[in-house]
């Protein structure tokens, strides 16, 4: 069975009035339920973006309770536009939660509205593959659309619904078309054809759900829990314990005769089938028997499951190169032992035999040929005779060890390379792990990829043996893994290059070399030679130098070097040294003669002193800035000269040659604080790009000068020179105008000489801002700043640059700072000369060329269309020469400063404007930046449609056992007339009835008693489109009132009084006509006539008439309605009666 469903919405089925839709229940899935549905998704132009939004999320809310999968319901979208587009196939999403994301994530492809074409796709790859349909199970098709079709879709619809399929249509639209939809639609269509309104989708939800839930649920048969032996029966609920029973037929399909029945309940809907032969096919019929409709018997076909033979199961595993391990299971027959025998497949003469006892089922083969392959059989000693012997083929590996061919080469103190060659079957990984023979378990892995065929390992540890394992990724088998060990070369200890400096007496500097793999973390061990047990321990981190103090004078110390690393374990070093001896005399090293810029040293010349001494001093501060005198001879004292006021050096003697006191000493001197004599820095001849730097060089200044300029807005742009000591002055150029910078002098050894900040000038140029404005093919717009110092008067001049003889000069007075140049030649360049009168530094003379653009030639075609209350849509001409995108400006009128601009590719000429206000309106213009010069800005002025309102209130009175009154308002003048549809909520019946728009009052009548009604009240508007609103009315229980009561006008003063025979014996009836003046009526009338003609009544007067049954046992009710009469002469008697 195929079902298509196919929508259209329609505000006919609204909400009623003051009533919700409760949520629904989506905890469980729909159960029983298979088939194939696809949904037919309009994503035209026609349709906005906001109705494509609301139509995917109701087709998600359709599907939310369904359970996806092959064996359940599948979904598929196939949108229309003008090429209809697969969005997903049937078998592509299994999960209601993959379902919904594919839904919402559909996008809208616009274009054109051919729907047939859509169909037409369908039909014809309904059963094709890539749809991913499936055979003998129901298919449904869902077109939700606006109603639209620019092609036919009847023939295609035809040929679709013949294959079997069902077909749902549900319009936004309303019933503009009825007359195609309901053709297209399946039989009822108070069935599948529905209207509802784009906002009210959620409507016909659980409606629509539970049609399609009846045309796909499973209705049929089926067999489920299937064992060698039984099967269960389900099948669906067709009969209660009170309509019917079922009996239940089963055979073997190889023999009919045999079969048996079950005589079942009508309300039980499954049955376990017992006591089966394994692997037999059963024909089994269910029969419901009904007593009240008919039901055709459901036959399946089941076979039961085959019974698992017991099976040896006889495997080769862990194949190598030499052997392989067999494995078997023991049968229940087996009672002696196992004979295996094995030879190679080419020489069978070459057979082994092994015996094995029952226990044991596995053996290792070993001592095999390479790349070989072995009939193996295990022959069993079993009193079972259908126990045979078993026989497999196991093919050795080839020997890739010696084809891998692996090397270790290059091997130093540190590293080695290890080198292979690939092999076929390489999927191109290798993993070389290695590690310490001592300590196997810390082991290091290196992956490597693509063809890499070495790898140079490094960071070990010297003279060490490490485990070497190499594991090639292979897709075959006979991949091995190899080990190799391999020794590192001896150390040479220099790499970490472990040193002692400055020995002293009581202390020493340690250095050393940082290597790859250090953490950072060193231990030094140290003892004396003497007391090797008294060790003091140090713990450094990030150093490579420590100083160990606290020494004894003349003692030998043995020093233990220990690197943490994280690479490899690392060796330590040892050094040995001794102190020296402790002095008893000093070189006396003092300073005199202190001044703000130098002292003067002296010191002692000391026993076994020979050769020079070395001075070396620093500010104790900034050690970097050390300086080195070399004294000569004899000599013991030394002027250091050119020193900075109140600092303090640190001063060191050296002996360079001294047999018995080596040692060097340290003192410290301050220089006396001196008022530095003022160093004049200064900025001059300032520019708008520059400035020239001057200072005073000051006695002692010795060295270069660090002259730094910083712009004070953006200290990053810092601008550093370095200039000799001789250097007084230094140029700053190339810097942006009216700029402020910080300028500092210092020397180079980081002493400040001062600092000031230095602006650059406004550049008159760029101040003055000379700027050309809207130029057109005869005219510009000149517009320039106003500066300090100008007297008011501007003089323009120019000319064609072709003719500079034509000048013409113009002159602007005032606080005026723009001028308007007409008259001009098109595409004309023209030389403009602009002169302030300035009596400050802003008087130069300025220059530029203006451009007219050619005469205009060419106009854009602009026009709006599908113009509706919220949106339009704007096409345009392209144009030649237009070569970049299009610019499209749209503004409100009434407000032209809220602009917004669009931006269009050259290959498009339309946009859709939308969330548009009703009855406004707009200016729209269209140009190409491109090609602006020569097609202007073409503009158009477009209004949005006035809104159409729909009736704002229903109000429901008069309500009696068969009939009510409905009224709604407002009146509007833009509605061309009413139409109400009312049916029973509980039905799919709907009645329509069509009045003016004058009228906002009718009586509905020939209703059931105690029955509710959904009334719906649509405006049909003179412009097209329609609104409504919708209540729910109530029809009272069977009384005794007439059913329905009606007034004909037969003339001015007549009118004809009609009614319907109410429930029960009527003996007659009795009319009263109420006057307006407060005159009545009373008329009895035989309970065989229904009608009655009242004359003489009085013009344009309301009337009030009521007719009451007569019964037996007393009067029924009244039901009274009131009449106006039309103009007419008055009546001033009483009415005469006329019964027929």
């Amino acid at each position: 069975m195929f079902v298509l469903l196919i929508f259209f919405l329609h505000p006919l089925l609204s909400p009623a009035l003051g009533q919700t839709e409760q949520e629904a229940d989506y905890s469980k899935f729909v159960p029983d339920s298979e088939g194939d549905l696809y949904f037919l998704l309009d994503s035209s132009g026609s349709i906005t973006y906001d109705e494509f939004a609301k139509v995917k999320q109701f087709i998600g809310d359709l599907l939310q309770p369904f359970k996806f999968g092959p064996q359940n319901v599948q979904a598929s979208v196939v949108q229309i536009s003008t090429n209809p587009t697969l969005e997903f196939p049937l078998n592509q999403y299994t999960s209601s939660e993959d379902v919904q994301k594919a839904i919402q994530n559909v996008k809208q492809r616009m274009g054109d509205t051919n729907t047939g074409k859509a169909i037409d796709y369908v039909q014809r790859n309904i059963n094709a593959e890539d749809f991913g349909s499936r055979v003998d199970v129901p298919k449904v098709l869902v077109w939700v659309t606006d109603g639209l079709s620019t092609d036919d879709i009847s023939w295609p619809m035809k040929l679709l619904k013949d294959m079997g399929v069902t077909v749902f249509i549900i319009s936004t639209t309303g019933r503009g078309n009825f007359q195609d939809l309901s053709a297209a639609a399946s039989e009822p269509n108070e069935k599948y054809l529905k209207f509802v309104d784009k906002d009210d989708l959620g409507i016909i939800t659980k409606e629509l759900r539970d049609s399609i839930t009846e045309l796909i649920q499973a209705k049929r048969l089926q067999a489920v829990n299937i064992t060698t032996s039984s099967f269960q029966l389900k099948w669906p609920s067709l009969l209660s314990r009170d309509t019917g029973h079922y009996v239940l037929g089963y055979a073997p399909l190889a023999d009919l005769t045999k079969k048996l029945q079950h005589t079942l309940h009508g309300d039980q809907t499954s049955l376990s089938i017992t006591g089966l032969t394994a692997n037999t096919t059963y024909e089994v019929t269910l029969y419901p028997e009904s007593n009240i409709e008919y039901f055709p018997p459901q036959t399946i076909q089941v076979s039961t499951l085959q019974e698992k033979k017991e099976e040896r199961n006889l495997e080769a595993h862990d194949i190598t190169t030499t052997g392989f391990l067999l494995t078997w299971l023991r049968l229940s027959g087996d009672t002696g032992v196992y004979v295996l025998e094995y030879s190679p497949l080419s020489d069978p003469r070459g057979k082994l035999q092994k015996t094995l006892s029952v226990e044991e089922t596995n053996v290792g083969l070993s001592n095999l040929t390479p790349n070989t392959t072995y009939q193996v059989t295990l022959i069993p000693d079993s009193n079972d005779p259908n126990i045979q012997p078993e026989t497999i083929q196991v093919s050795t590996l080839p020997d890739y060890i010696q084809a891998r061919n692996l090397q270790i080469l290059d091997i130093t103190s540190t590293s080695f390379n290890a080198s292979w060659s690939k092999v076929i079957g390489d999927i191109g990984r290798y993993f070389l792990d290695y590690a310490l023979l001592t300590f196997p378990r810390r082991k290091t892995r290196k992956t490597l990829y693509g063809n890499q065929t070495s790898v140079v390992v490094s960071g070990l540890t010297p003279k060490t043996t490490y485990q070497v394992i190499f594991s090639p990724e292979s897709k075959l088998e006979a991949s091995q893994s190899q080990i190799l060990q391999v020794s590192t070369l001896p150390d040479m200890i220099q790499a970490r290059n472990l040193q002692v400096h400055n020995i002293t007496s009581r202390s020493l500097y340690l250095t050393w070399s940082r290597l790859e793999g250090d953490t950072g973390h060193y231990i030094v061990n140290y003892a004396s030679a003497s007391e090797p047990h008294l060790i003091s321990k140090m713990s450094l981190y990030d150093k490579s130098n420590a100083v160990i103090g606290n020494l004894r004078p003349n003692t030998t110390y043995h020093i233990s070097f220990i690197p943490e690393s994280n690479m490899q374990y690392i060796q330590m070093q040892n050094i040995e040294f001794t102190t020296h001896p402790e002095h008893t005399l000093t070189r006396n090293l003092q300073a005199r003669d202190i001044t703000s810029t130098g002292f003067l040293l002296t010191w002692s010349r000391l026993p076994g002193d020979e050769g020079r001494y070395v001075l070396e001093y620093a500010p104790a501060s900034d050690p970097r800035w050390t300086q080195q005198t070399i004294v000569y001879g004899d000599q013991t004292s030394a002027v250091l000269g050119g020193l900075r006021s109140d600092t303090t050096y640190r001063v060191t003697l050296i002996p360079e040659y001294s047999a018995n006191y080596p040692l060097p000493e340290v003192i410290m001197v301050s220089t006396k604080s001196e008022p530095a004599p003022e160093r004049n820095l200064q900025a001059v001849n300032i520019t708008a790009s520059g400035f020239l730097l001057t200072w005073s060089r000051l006695a002692g200044d010795r060295g270069n000068y660090i002259v730094e300029s910083t712009p004070v807005s953006d200290p990053r742009g810092k601008l550093q020179k370095t200039l000799s000591g001789d250097v007084r002055h230094v140029m700053f150029s190339d810097l942006p105008p009216n700029t402020t910078y910080r300028v500092s002098l210092s020397h180079e050894s980081g002493v400040h000489y001062g600092t000031i900040q230095v602006s650059t000038l406004i550049d008159p140029i760029k101040a003055r801002n000379l700027n050309v404005q809207n130029r057109t093919s005869k005219s510009f717009h000149l517009t320039w700043s106003s500066l300090p110092g100008d007297s008011g008067r501007y003089v323009l001049e120019y000319a064609p640059l072709i003719d500079l003889s034509n000048t013409v000069q113009k002159i602007v007075y005032g606080d005026v700072t723009s001028a308007i140049v007409t008259d001009l030649i098109p595409d004309t360049v023209y030389q403009v000369t602009f002169t302030p009168a300035s009596m400050g530094q802003y008087s130069q003379v300025q220059n530029i060329r203006v451009s007219t653009l050619p005469e205009l030639s060419q106009k854009r075609t602009l026009y709006a269309r599908d113009i509706s209350t919220s949106s339009l849509q704007l096409s345009w001409s392209r144009m030649p020469g237009d070569r970049g995108p299009y610019m499209v400006d749209f503004v409100l009128v009434s407000e032209p400063r809220r602009k917004l601009r669009k931006t269009s590719p050259l290959e498009q000429t339309n946009m859709i404007f939308s969330n548009l206000s009703p009855n406004t309106q707009y200016r729209a213009t269209v140009f190409s930046e491109s090609n602006i010069q020569h097609v202007p800005p073409q503009s158009i002025q477009v209004s949005t449609i006035e809104e159409q309102l729909s009736p704002t209130h229903i109000l429901i009175s008069d309500p009696s056992a068969h009939s009510f009154r409905v009224s709604w308002g407002p009146s509007l003048n833009s509605v061309a007339g009413f139409e109400i549809q009312y049916g029973p909520v509980s039905s799919n019946i709907v009645r329509t009835l069509q009045v003016d728009s004058r009228v906002n009052s009718t009586v509905l009548e020939n209703l059931k008693s105690n029955t509710t009604y959904l009334v719906t009240v649509s405006a049909i508007f003179k412009a097209g489109g329609e609104k409504a609103l919708s209540a729910m009315a109530c029809t009272e229980l069977n009384d005794t009132k007439v059913k329905y009561l009606h007034f004909q006008d037969i003339g001015s003063n007549s009118v004809k009084v009609s009614w319907g025979s109410p429930d029960g014996d009527v003996q007659g009836y009795r009319m009263r006509c109420r006057r307006q003046a407060g005159r009545s009526s009373v008329i009895s009338v035989a309970p065989q006539t229904h009608s009655i003609y009242l004359t003489d009544l009085a013009e344009e007067t309301t009337n009030k008439i009521c007719v009451m049954p007569i019964y037996k046992n007393g009067e029924g009710k009244n039901l009274c309605r009131k009449h106006r009469m039309q103009p007419g002469t008055s009546a001033n008697s009483y009415s005469r009666v006329s019964a027929r």
